[in-house]
């Protein structure tokens, strides 16, 4: 989907990362556009602590966001758009990512770019692009114990002292392999030039429906990172006991896992929609961000 921003999207909401020394001089630029064009803004609470105290009317409690805006704006780098996105979730509200430092691969606008951003804003200039994200269940017992929504990686990985574990992979209710690794990265598209990049997993266009599968460092040098469609129900089940193994969602949110808990993974029904930036692409951003083409 590459539909663009709709004008009637009037209510905004802007999320901050506030302990930057540019979030405030940020966030003023787009609330001065915000008053001039008449739109009606929400601001996190969390960004009391940077606005003027005229603003203090505006500042709602994070669950309540969604509930009150059409497109959320995220100020600050890759963490805040993810906690942004946990935000919006299942509501398909647009989220708009502006980058307080080096360019993000999710914040994808500098600051020098907002107040051209924010005329094609107000144009309906910008695009919207769905991106998959991931729905995923701790299971003990045959129980579900937590269920959470990812938009980059869910992580399984022993902890700093803990010795090497076992992990079995099971596709559609096929027993594919046993790990024996440090841990497990199911990743997105879009999470695939987060840590599965590091761990030596593939690039994969934001666009491809497909999920990726990757060891860190794993025992054997035969298994490698695999790509499986995203239709797939994937399960990874822990076989090793008294040893520190955590699961980690987006980096953000983590539960301790025990002997023979399962991790069930498939795609959620509704997208995310990211607005993307109108100065560059997805190959600029990787150029960019990777340094392709840079000698030393």
């Amino acid at each position: 989907m590459n539909e663009k921003i709709n004008k009637q999207m009037r209510n905004i909401g802007i999320l901050a990362k506030t302990h930057h020394h540019l979030s405030s001089s940020a966030l003023q630029k787009i609330i001065d556009f915000l008053k001039k064009n008449e739109y009606t803004y929400w601001l996190e609470k969390g960004c009391r602590s940077i606005c003027d105290p005229q603003e203090q009317e505006h500042l709602v409690e994070a669950e309540e966001l969604a509930r009150k805006i059409d497109v959320l704006f995220v100020l600050g780098g890759d963490g805040t758009f993810l906690y942004g996105a946990r935000l919006v979730e299942n509501t398909r509200i647009p989220v708009l990512g502006i980058n307080l430092g080096r360019l993000g691969f999710l914040t994808e606008i500098t600051v020098d770019e907002i107040e051209q951003m924010l005329s094609l804003f107000a144009q309906s200039e910008l695009l919207i692009e769905e991106r998959v994200i991931l729905k995923v269940a701790l299971v003990r017992n045959n129980k579900i114990l937590a269920e959470h929504k990812c938009l980059n990686d869910a992580v399984i990985n022993k902890s700093a002292i803990a010795r090497v574990i076992d992990l079995e992979l099971n596709l559609q209710n096929e027993a594919i392999t046993q790990y024996k690794a440090d841990g497990l990265i199911i990743s997105t598209p879009t999470g695939s030039t987060a840590y599965s990049l590091a761990a030596g997993g593939s690039i994969v266009h934001p666009c491809v429906n497909a999920f990726l599968i990757t060891p860190i460092c794993p025992h054997m040098l035969t298994q490698r990172s695999i790509i499986v469609p995203d239709s797939y129900v994937m399960s990874v089940k822990l076989l090793t006991a008294k040893e520190e193994v955590l699961l980690t969602l987006d980096g953000q949110v983590g539960y301790p896992l025990e002997k023979n808990d399962e991790v069930v993974i498939r795609k959620n029904e509704s997208p995310i929609l990211i607005v993307r930036s109108p100065f560059r692409s997805y190959f600029t951003i990787l150029r960019e961000k990777l340094k392709w083409g840079v000698s030393d």
